[in-house]
């Protein structure tokens, strides 16, 4: 099968070399790597040409910003011809050469509609990596419903590990939602009714450097988000997945997770004002779900852990399992 690993990129052209090295350094044969530039004003044109001597290496200009989401979504639908897609921001880089044979073997085996992986976190700040490990306790083989269903466990799926089949990707309207967690929402979509592979390996590296996307702390975004939760929602309702208590209770988890995560983003970064607005928000959204998180004995605990540095950190790294969370914000 062919793969095509797509690499969208805005005025990065400080990484993005590192990017599209990492991916014609796949050693799987039958791939294709696309640069889908999205109107970049920086010198990303230019270091692209250096790369177009190699056949496998496409690279596309959009004619306008079309915005993040957007960029994905034109280079998954109209620039790429390969089965199976895997999208690599252009700040971030594999690190495993043979990530795409492996994961193409495990696909041909099982018959899976998606692999995915461990991964590594860069924060350029304090030029430190970071390996989490809040999916070591997943198997190599999963049933696409259970992850799905145990998702707001505190599991999550490294956008750029993700290698899935596109031809029903493009039938689900992957990438339909402008939303910063779009990729999620598209996965957890995805997976339904199918089966999932995962590689238990570090692949790759999430470069954090203050600019992510997934570091808003803008009120409307944050709520416009929850859409990466009504939209497998919805999509289980309409194609009667679950019986309607079980997908009932699947939403109110997920929405806690994200409560919890969002406000100890604001509790350890010390933005109590905004803390108050959001908690207001989130109460006016859910005020069940939202009473739930604010009197849970965890959290109370955790508001007052999160005074003490060393302390938070430990928890987030050893109990939490997702260090670079904590990292990332301080």
């Amino acid at each position: 099968m062919k793969v095509s690993i797509i690499i969208p990129a805005y005025n990065q052209d400080v990484y993005v070399s590192q990017a599209i090295e990492s991916a014609l350094n796949q050693d799987y044969p039958d791939l294709e790597v696309i640069l889908s530039d999205d109107n970049s004003v920086d010198g990303t044109s230019d270091l692209a040409k250096k790369y177009l001597e190699d056949k496998r290496f496409k690279y596309f200009k959009n004619e306008i910003n079309l915005g993040r989401v957007a960029n994905y979504h034109r280079a998954l639908y109209d620039y790429v011809t390969g089965d199976y897609a895997l999208i690599l921001d252009g700040d971030d880089y594999l690190i495993d050469k043979g990530y795409v044979k492996k994961a193409v073997s495990l696909i041909s085996e099982e018959r899976l509609i998606a692999v995915f992986a461990r991964s590594k976190v860069f924060l350029e700040r304090s030029n430190k990596f970071i390996e989490n490990k809040m999916n070591d306790g997943l198997h190599r083989i999963m049933d696409g419903n259970w992850l799905f269903l145990n998702y707001y466990k505190g599991y999550a799926i490294p956008h750029f590990t993700m290698l899935y089949d596109r031809k029903y990707a493009l039938q689900i309207g992957y990438f339909d939602k402008d939303i910063i967690s779009s990729d999620w929402e598209s996965f957890l979509r995805l997976i339904l009714g199918k089966k999932v592979g995962f590689i238990n390996e570090p692949i790759g590296v999430w470069r954090r450097h203050g600019n992510n996307c997934t570091r808003s702390l803008d009120a409307k975004v944050t709520m416009a988000n929850l859409e990466y939760i009504d939209g497998p929602y919805e999509f289980c309702i309409l194609n009667n997945i679950f019986e309607k208590k079980k997908i009932e209770r699947w939403k109110r988890q997920m929405t806690r997770r994200y409560f919890v995560k969002n406000l100890l983003k604001l509790l350890i970064i010390g933005e109590s004002q905004k803390f108050d607005d959001l908690s207001s928000i989130f109460k006016k959204y859910n005020k069940k779900v939202y009473n739930s998180v604010v009197w849970d004995l965890k959290f109370i605990l955790m508001r007052i852990i999160i005074k003490n540095k060393m302390l938070t950190k430990f928890i987030f790294k050893n109990v939490l399992k997702i260090e670079s969370f904590y990292e990332d914000l301080i």
